[in-house]
């Protein structure tokens, strides 16, 4: 792992029966690094985020965060070595406010919920960041309403800062754009810029222009393997990438002039 890598993904391989989803694909994000995975459906993203967190077996390959091997340890103990996740659907609690979901994040996290007696500076501390993480995904203003009760955007908002609360080195993000309208994008997009304080983000997106706007470097799945990787103009200039994902054949490009 380079001295700036904080997740290295090496060599993983998820098969089901004889479908190979995933096939021996490798990725390395810095410490502040946004990494986008793009491609067409049934590429493997979403099988590849769960080898990451531990929700489907590996054949082969490692998880590494901070040189911690994650494949070691069951994929509920894996946010103690940094890594949390924000799923397509959010994973909220929608009979509570959006400071009780940020709380039980927080409990989490402390492992409050295991101990009877809290002092009190720990308490504060522990509103103090609710708060402060409230208002940094901008939903200050609907602290107290019911998650059910916020717009599809908001709620996936609030999952990723229910995410945040576990103060995590990787964040993993899948697509967090998707359902959202195109006048609400640009809140998702200030969220996840300010993750990027925060943590390294690995983001599935279909959303193109999401992909360019946020992304520092972008890898392609196809068939569960990489076909490309880079920076987004590099990806987006290259001749596979344009003809298997987005549909467009670079020689009939360059004749149409």
């Amino acid at each position: 792992m380079s001295d700036s890598s904080i997740l290295k993904v090496s060599g993983v391989r998820v098969h089901f029966g004889g479908l190979v989803a995933v096939n021996d694909v490798s990725i390395e994000v810095g410490a502040r690094e946004l990494r986008a995975i793009i491609g067409p459906n049934g590429a493997g993203k979403t099988t590849f985020f769960n080898a990451i967190s531990g929700e489907v077996p590996l054949e082969q390959g490692s998880v590494q965060i901070g040189g911690v091997e994650l494949t070691k340890h069951a994929s509920h103990r894996l946010r103690r070595f940094g890594l949390a996740r924000a799923y397509q659907v959010p994973q909220i609690f929608g009979g509570l406010t959006v400071r009780q979901n940020l709380w039980i994040a927080e409990a989490v996290e402390s492992s409050a919920r295991w101990r009877p007696f809290v002092n009190a500076d720990v308490l504060a501390r522990q509103s103090a960041f609710v708060e402060e993480t409230c208002e940094s995904v901008g939903l200050a203003a609907s602290i107290d309403r019911p998650a059910e009760e916020l717009s599809h955007a908001d709620q996936k908002v609030l999952d990723i800062g229910m995410a945040l609360m576990l103060r995590p080195k990787v964040l993993l993000l899948d697509e967090p754009t998707q359902g959202v309208s195109p006048e609400e994008i640009q809140g998702i997009h200030a969220v996840v810029r300010a993750a990027t304080k925060q943590a390294a983000v690995l983001m599935i997106e279909h959303n193109m222009q999401t992909v360019l706007a946020l992304s520092d470097s972008v890898t392609v799945l196809v068939n569960g393997a990489v076909m490309a990787e880079g920076t987004p103009s590099e990806v987006m200039d290259n001749d596979d990438v344009q003809r298997v994902y987005m549909g467009v054949n670079p020689q009939k490009k360059t004749e149409l002039g």
